[in-house]
């Protein structure tokens, strides 16, 4: 599949996501994909495009009796850069603008759908080995608004919990849409 998605962030950092995704189920329980992703960011520091990171992951499926669907997912990220983009002046970007990390991580995770409709998840993402080369210090910006991105100089990533809550919207077999919100 081929997705993306937008973003605005710190100092109205726009970002644009896209993706490309394989998967493949190998029999009734389970499930293999692989994501490959990039980022375009533009705001008042500059613009840059770049790859991200590939993503590995394997699901074990199981179906209740009422039709429901629990899931458990493992997996791993592999950056494709250090996260360490400058701009057309040669100054790092800050990670607002990056596409990546630079960290190599693990990933698991639990899923549960209700009756194809309702979609509740909750994941953790470790990294196992940082490689994060980012030496963006706000101060190297005559800018002022440039004071609101945190310096990432030798910036060392966290564990990471999420949840998230998604309800399907199906308009046909091959085309659906998920909002979702995530914590």
């Amino acid at each position: 599949s081929i997705g993306s998605s937008y973003g605005l962030g710190e100092g109205s950092t726009s970002t644009i996501n896209p993706y490309l995704e394989y998967g493949v189920k190998s029999n009734e329980h389970f499930s293999y994909s692989t994501k490959i992703t990039a980022t375009y960011a533009t705001g008042f520091l500059g613009s840059v495009f770049d790859a991200g990171d590939v993503y590995g992951s394997a699901t074990y499926s199981s179906k209740t009796n009422s039709g429901n669907s629990l899931n458990f997912i493992g997996g791993v990220k592999i950056p494709l850069t250090t996260s360490n983009d400058k701009n057309s002046a040669g100054k790092p970007l800050s990670l607002d603008y990056q596409s990546s990390i630079g960290t190599y991580d693990l990933i698991g995770g639990i899923n549960y759908i209700v009756h194809q409709k309702w979609e509740f998840d909750a994941g953790v993402q470790v990294p196992v080995y940082q490689h994060n080369k980012s030496t963006f210090f706000p101060d190297d910006y005559t800018d002022p608004r440039a004071a609101k991105f945190a310096p990432t100089s030798n910036f060392r990533r966290n564990s990471d919990v999420l949840a998230r809550v998604g309800y399907y919207i199906m308009f046909n077999d091959s085309f659906s849409l998920k909002p979702n919100v995530l914590g």
